[in-house]
């Protein structure tokens, strides 16, 4: 999925496996809108193209996949870097989250 893994990356990875082995259904979904989302990264970064969900703030984005949150920023080169992983169970993105991503972009 992620072509950089790094410190960062791995715990973002963490996070996904634990929700394959808790909710294999949503980490199929969560996994397969990722991949779309890979695909359309330029048109995403250059604001071009926006799929329901997408939110972009503060300088990092933040993708909804049903009750999954995906936060992530665009590296150096371009590529997405993931960040965190949660499920959200409120309407407004908890603040550790952002600052969390925040230090890592």
């Amino acid at each position: 999925m992620t072509e950089i893994i790094n410190d960062d990356s791995a715990s973002f990875l963490r996070e996904l496996a634990k929700l394959k082995k808790k909710h294999p259904e949503q980490y199929r979904r969560v996994y397969l809108a990722l991949g779309k989302l890979e695909k359309k990264a330029d048109s995403i970064q250059n604001l071009q193209y926006q799929p329901n969900g997408l939110k972009h703030f503060e300088g990092i984005w933040q993708y909804q996949i049903g009750d999954q949150r995906v936060i992530f920023h665009f590296n150096e080169l371009g590529k997405i870097q993931y960040d965190k992983l949660f499920e959200k169970k409120q309407n407004k993105t908890p603040k550790r989250h952002i600052k969390t991503a925040k230090k890592r972009n």
